[in-house]
Protein backbone atom coordinates (compact mmCIF):
# COMPACT_ATOMS: atom_id res chain seq x y z
CA UNK A 1 0.00 0.00 0.00
CA UNK A 2 2.64 2.50 1.04
CA UNK A 3 5.67 0.56 -0.11
CA UNK A 4 6.25 -1.41 3.08
CA UNK A 5 6.83 -4.60 1.13
CA UNK A 6 9.13 -3.09 -1.46
CA UNK A 7 12.21 -5.27 -1.48
CA UNK A 8 10.64 -7.84 0.86
CA UNK A 9 11.58 -11.39 -0.05
CA UNK A 10 9.37 -14.09 1.41
CA UNK A 11 12.14 -16.65 0.90
CA UNK A 12 14.39 -14.67 3.26
CA UNK A 13 12.06 -15.35 6.20
CA UNK A 14 13.27 -18.33 8.19
CA UNK A 15 11.13 -21.39 8.70
CA UNK A 16 11.28 -20.72 12.45
CA UNK A 17 9.73 -17.30 11.89
CA UNK A 18 6.92 -18.79 9.79
CA UNK A 19 6.27 -21.44 12.44
CA UNK A 20 6.19 -18.76 15.14
CA UNK A 21 3.68 -16.76 13.11
CA UNK A 22 1.45 -19.80 12.63
CA UNK A 23 1.70 -20.59 16.32
CA UNK A 24 0.64 -17.06 17.27
CA UNK A 25 -2.28 -17.14 14.85
CA UNK A 26 -3.63 -20.53 15.89
CA UNK A 27 -2.77 -20.36 19.59
CA UNK A 28 -4.35 -16.91 19.80
CA UNK A 29 -7.50 -18.19 18.14
CA UNK A 30 -7.69 -21.15 20.49
CA UNK A 31 -7.17 -18.95 23.54
CA UNK A 32 -9.84 -16.52 22.37
CA UNK A 33 -12.40 -19.22 21.73
CA UNK A 34 -11.64 -21.03 24.99
CA UNK A 35 -11.95 -17.82 27.00
CA UNK A 36 -15.30 -17.06 25.41
CA UNK A 37 -16.57 -20.58 26.18
CA UNK A 38 -15.17 -20.54 29.71
CA UNK A 39 -16.74 -17.18 30.54
CA UNK A 40 -20.08 -17.02 28.71
CA UNK A 41 -21.54 -14.61 31.25
CA UNK A 42 -18.87 -11.97 30.58
CA UNK A 43 -19.02 -9.47 27.75
CA UNK A 44 -16.87 -10.15 24.67
CA UNK A 45 -15.06 -6.89 25.35
CA UNK A 46 -14.01 -7.98 28.80
CA UNK A 47 -13.01 -11.47 27.68
CA UNK A 48 -11.06 -10.03 24.74
CA UNK A 49 -8.81 -7.87 26.88
CA UNK A 50 -6.19 -10.63 26.68
CA UNK A 51 -5.59 -9.42 23.12
CA UNK A 52 -4.34 -6.10 24.51
CA UNK A 53 -2.15 -7.66 27.18
CA UNK A 54 -0.68 -10.42 25.01
CA UNK A 55 1.58 -8.18 22.85
CA UNK A 56 2.99 -6.45 25.93
CA UNK A 57 3.80 -9.80 27.53
CA UNK A 58 5.37 -10.99 24.26
CA UNK A 59 7.65 -7.94 24.07
CA UNK A 60 8.73 -8.29 27.68
CA UNK A 61 9.42 -12.01 27.25
CA UNK A 62 11.39 -11.30 24.09
CA UNK A 63 13.46 -8.77 25.99
CA UNK A 64 13.97 -10.96 29.07
CA UNK A 65 14.45 -14.34 27.44
CA UNK A 66 15.42 -13.63 23.85
CA UNK A 67 17.72 -10.66 24.26
CA UNK A 68 15.61 -8.48 21.98
CA UNK A 69 16.19 -4.73 22.30
CA UNK A 70 13.66 -2.25 23.62
CA UNK A 71 14.25 0.67 21.28
CA UNK A 72 12.55 3.97 20.52
CA UNK A 73 10.57 2.40 17.67
CA UNK A 74 8.99 0.10 20.17
CA UNK A 75 8.06 3.06 22.34
CA UNK A 76 6.34 4.76 19.41
CA UNK A 77 4.51 1.51 18.72
CA UNK A 78 3.29 1.37 22.29
CA UNK A 79 1.95 4.92 22.02
CA UNK A 80 0.12 4.05 18.82
CA UNK A 81 -1.19 0.78 20.26
CA UNK A 82 -2.56 2.26 23.48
Amino acid sequence: MLGEFKGFDVRAVSSGAWLALLYLIFAGSIVASRLRVAHPHESPTKVGTYAYVNPVVAVLLGYALGGEPLGSGLSWGRCWFW
